[in-house]
Order: structure tokens, then C-alpha cells, then sequence
């Protein structure tokens, strides 16, 4: 599109979005490519651009805005994943995402959830790193992924990513497979979440400690008792 063409749209626009134009120049640099990497992902993809307003409405809504001095800036947030989150958790900014969906609530905090077990214990593995760590085959990882001997959670397209906490000296961790059996009706987010968590049957003590310190017997008995509460 040519400059003079541009200008004769922008003339021709309506006022709000000649004003919409007029903020998006002012606004800063970062803020401006973000803009544009929505604008550009909602061009190459129309059918996201319903989500991605959404997304911008609640984040961009008076309730995403406040001076509460107790609420931790967003310039100390780690990553932009980290920056929605907080955003997203903050109460007032709930409060309307609540009334817009009910179960946005809980599903917030799954994703926080989520997010922290994958950065948990040193991150995760690819199939590739796994194979190289293991000296196997990357169709060996898979089988084993496959028969539960390993616990990897799904990307999608992108593959697997296997939490590094699950190997021990250039092995898995002994133990592991047999706990693993124990909770293979439940997936691989909810097999971490027990593997990760302090459990009373052991001492407050999370599985993996247990399993670390050789007590291999303890963390499958919690696993199984763990099975037939979920079943019951």
C-alpha cells in the first residue's frame, strides 16, 4: 500500500479509528509491537481474532488498571507469560473475567498451575535431550512415554516436554515406572502434581524426596492409596 493511499484511507477512516491510529503511534515501541504481532496474527488467521479481542478487552478493561500499591509491578514480572498472569490474577481484573465466564476462575489457576510444573525441578526435557540423556534411540523415549515408563506432557505439534526432576544420575529415577503404573488412570499434569506435591503418608515429604532417598515402597503405596481415592 502506498503512502498516498494510506493518507486518502486514513482521511476517509471514522473519527474512532483515526483516534485508534493517533494512540498506536504514541503509544511506546514495546507496546506497539505487540500491537502489531495481534494485528498480524489475527490477519494470518481470522478465526483467532474473536480470542485475541477478548483476550485484549479484559487486559486492556478499567478493572486491568488500578494504583493498588501492594500489587507487584509489572515491570519486575519475569516474561509476558508471567505479566498476563499477573494481570489475569489480579482480584478486580477476575472479578470481571468471573461475570464474563464463571469457570474462569479455576481455569486460570490450571494454567498457573501448569505453568509452574513445567518449570519445576530444572524445567523439561525434549524428546531429543531425553534420548541423548538416556543414550537411547528418540523412538525408544517415545515407546517408553507410551507405556507410561516415562511422564511427558503433550505440546501439541511441538511434541513432548519431560520435567527433568524425573531422571537421577543419567537415569530414571528408580521407582519411578512402578509409581507410574499406580496412577496410570490419572494424566501426565496430575501424575506431576503428586510426584511434586507433600503428601502426609509421607511425612509431609513430596513423593520425589521419597523416591530420591530410596524409599520406593512408601511413594507406591502412597501412589496406589492415591488411585483408589480418586476412584472412590
Amino acid at each position: 500500500m502506498t503512502a498516498r493511499l494510506l493518507e486518502q484511507q486514513l482521511r476517509e477512516a471514522p473519527a474512532v479509528e483515526r483516534a485508534a491510529v493517533q494512540r498506536f503511534l504514541s503509544a511506546p515501541e514495546p507496546v506497539k509491537l505487540a500491537l502489531s504481532k495481534v494485528l498480524l496474527e489475527s490477519a494470518r488467521h481470522p478465526e483467532r481474532s474473536d480470542i485475541l479481542a477478548r483476550v485484549m478487552q479484559l487486559v486492556g478493561s478499567p478493572a486491568g488498571r488500578t494504583d493498588e500499591p501492594s500489587l507487584q509491578p509489572l515491570s519486575d514480572v519475569p516474561s509476558a507469560f508471567d505479566a498476563l498472569l499477573e494481570i489475569l490474577g489480579r482480584p478486580e481484573v477476575l472479578q470481571e473475567a468471573v461475570q464474563m465466564d464463571p469457570p474462569a476462575a479455576a481455569r486460570l489457576r490450571g494454567v498457573a498451575l501448569k505453568r509452574d510444573l513445567l518449570v519445576a525441578g530444572g524445567g523439561t526435557l525434549t524428546s531429543e535431550q531425553v534420548a541423548a540423556h538416556l543414550h537411547l534411540t528418540r523412538q525408544a523415549v517415545d515407546k517408553r512415554r507410551r507405556k507410561g515408563q516415562l511422564l511427558a506432557f503433550s505440546l501439541g505439534r511441538r511434541g513432548y516436554a519431560y520435567p527433568t526432576w524425573q531422571f537421577h544420575e543419567g537415569r530414571v529415577l528408580a521407582g519411578l515406572e512402578q509409581v507410574l503404573a499406580a496412577l496410570a488412570e490419572y494424566s501426565p499434569w496430575t501424575q506431576a502434581m503428586f510426584l511434586t506435591t507433600g503428601d502426609i503418608r509421607l511425612g509431609d515429604k513430596t513423593p520425589l524426596e521419597c523416591l530420591r532417598d530410596g524409599h520406593i515402597d512408601a511413594v507406591v503405596a502412597a501412589a496406589a492409596a492415591h488411585g483408589e481415592q480418586g476412584a472412590a
